[in-house]
C-alpha cells in the first residue's frame, strides 16, 4: 500500500512545502491540465527520487504501529 500511496504523499508533501506547479500539458502539448490538477499530475511523473526511503519508512512505521498494538493488546490482557 506504501507504494500506491507514494503518488498521495509526494502531492502532499509538494504543496506543504509550497512549491509551485505550473500548468502542465500532456499528450505532446495537446491537452493542458488545469493548474488545481497539476500538482497531482506531477506527483506521478518521474523522477521518482526518494521513492525507496519514503516506501521503506512508511513500511517500518505501519509494523512498528502493529506489532506495538499487538504487544500492548497482550500487555493489557495480562492485567
Amino acid at each position: 500500500s506504501a507504494t500506491i500511496n507514494y503518488p498521495l504523499w509526494r502531492a502532499s508533501a509538494v504543496g506543504q512545502s509550497g512549491f509551485r506547479v505550473s500548468a502542465m500539458s500532456i499528450i505532446g502539448g495537446l491537452v493542458t491540465v488545469p493548474p488545481s490538477l497539476s500538482p497531482y499530475l506531477y506527483a506521478f511523473a518521474p523522477p521518482y527520487k526518494g521513492l525507496v526511503a519514503t516506501v521503506g519508512g512508511m513500511t517500518w512505521a505501519r509494523a512498528a504501529i502493529f506489532w506495538g498494538s499487538d504487544r500492548g493488546k497482550a500487555w493489557l490482557l495480562e492485567r
